[in-house]
């Protein structure tokens, strides 16, 4: 922690809380603590799938808009917290989806920290609705920059939660261009991933095909 990050520690909590009871505690530039900003933003999770799910086009673009401008704001929050102690919140807490994705924005994040997150909140390879709010909301600068699927499948080791989530996050950027035999050696997860209807990146019997 850097001394930046020590004197972030309030000696006067009060001035967010109007309460001692902060004192010391690791706090956000503008002096929230880590477990308001966790449940802040999981919060606006649960709205947006809840609303976008269920409300007509109208109300759902007055919710994102209201949403988008909230998600900005904490994540020039959580720039000013420590990678550790976000990663530490969500170690008790338990790992979610999108404690994982707001740890991409915090200080000194790094990529082993933030697909370890990932990796302990991900049960499933399935692009449901907070997946895809994650992912979108994971920091771009993390997320692999190929454009082609056969590029992103040349690593000996593939981090397949990685390439999930940048397939996710920017959908329609990543074009399939796979053989038959580099499909043919792919996890049945991953191949059922590619052929949700939310990804769309390969047609159902293509999947059956490959089998």
């Amino acid at each position: 922690m850097t001394q930046n990050d020590k004197n972030r520690r309030s000696d006067d909590a009060d001035a967010y809380t109007n309460t001692p009871a902060l004192k010391g505690a690791v706090l956000s530039e503008s002096g929230k603590s880590l477990p308001d900003l966790w449940r802040i933003v999981h919060a606006n999770a649960s709205i947006a799938v809840r609303f976008t799910m269920n409300s007509n086009e109208r109300r759902k673009e007055s919710i994102n808009k209201m949403l988008s401008e909230a998600e900005t704001t904490l994540m020039r929050e959580l720039q000013s917290v420590p990678a550790e102690s976000w990663g530490r919140l969500c170690e008790a807490s338990g790992w979610t989806q999108i404690g994982a994705s707001f740890l991409s924005w915090c200080s000194e994040a790094t990529e082993q920290k933030i697909w370890y997150g990932w990796e302990k909140a991900c049960t499933s390879l399935s692009p449901d609705p907070v997946f895809l709010i994650a992912a979108r909301l994971n920091n771009p600068k993390f997320l692999l920059s190929e454009r082609r699927l056969s590029s992103a499948l040349t690593d000996e080791h593939i981090n397949y939660i990685q390439l999930c989530v940048s397939i996710a996050a920017r959908p329609g950027s990543i074009k399939m261009d796979c053989s038959l035999e580099q499909l043919n050696s792919l996890p049945d997860a991953f191949l059922k991933f590619l052929s949700h209807p939310k990804i769309g990146l390969m047609q159902p019997e293509a999947e059956q095909r490959s089998k």
